[in-house]
């Protein structure tokens, strides 16, 4: 709910929505996320989990900091099985905290 009542906030008050790209990289061994964002997040985290197979619903999800000045990532390539994982990044707008992620990426020995 705190990201569409910061999405309101922003149409409201005529103001832009933070500019967010980002480009997945690598294979194995190490795969990378870098994101580009305007104006820089508050806080940054990459979130994954493993599974053996593309079903994630029961995968635990775990999430690292990462430095929300430069927003870079790296992740080992699974040796089995697959991983898939994402940027989020934290915004704030009158008090009010909103997230904003990245496009996830799977990763396994068969995924493209």
């Amino acid at each position: 709910m705190g990201t569409l009542a910061a999405f309101a906030r922003h149409q409201i008050h005529d103001l832009q929505m933070p500019k967010v790209k980002w480009q997945h990289e690598g294979a194995n061994p190490v795969m990378g996320l870098k994101v580009q964002a305007d104006p820089p997040p508050k806080a940054a985290r990459l979130w994954s989990a493993q599974a053996p197979t593309r079903d994630f619903r029961q995968a635990k999800w775990t999430e690292r900091p990462v430095d929300a000045k430069n927003l870079a990532a790296e992740l080992p390539a699974p040796e089995k099985g697959y991983v898939v994982f994402l940027a989020e990044l934290e915004y704030e707008i009158e008090g009010q905290r909103y997230f904003l992620s990245t496009q996830l990426r799977v990763a396994g020995k068969d995924a493209q």
